[in-house]
C-alpha cells in the first residue's frame, strides 16, 4: 500500500544465536577508547542505522574490509 513501510526482516539464526545481516559500514569513530561503527541493516533504512561496537561486526568481515577501502583515514582495529 502507498506510505505504508515494508515489514522488515527478521534476524538470520547462526549458531543458534540470532543476529541481523550488516548491510553497509557508514562511519567509525572512537568513544571513550573504543571503536564503533554506525551500521545500515540489510532491510532498513536510515532511521535504523545503529552505532555498534567492533565487536558486534564478527561476521561482517567483508563489509569492515570496503568501509575501510573507502575511507582509509576513519578509526579502525588494527587487526582488519
Amino acid at each position: 500500500f502507498p506510505g505504508q513501510r515494508p515489514s522488515r526482516p527478521p534476524p538470520v539464526e547462526v549458531e543458534d544465536e540470532y543476529h541481523y545481516e550488516v548491510d553497509e559500514i557508514l562511519n567509525s569513530r572512537v568513544v571513550r577508547g573504543r571503536l564503533q561503527y554506525l551500521v545500515r541493516w540489510k532491510g532498513y533504512g536510515p532511521e535504523d542505522d545503529t552505532w555498534e561496537p567492533r565487536r558486534n561486526l564478527d561476521r561482517a568481515p567483508d563489509e569492515l574490509r570496503d568501509f575501510h577501502r573507502r575511507n582509509p583515514a576513519k578509526p579502525r582495529n588494527p587487526r582488519d
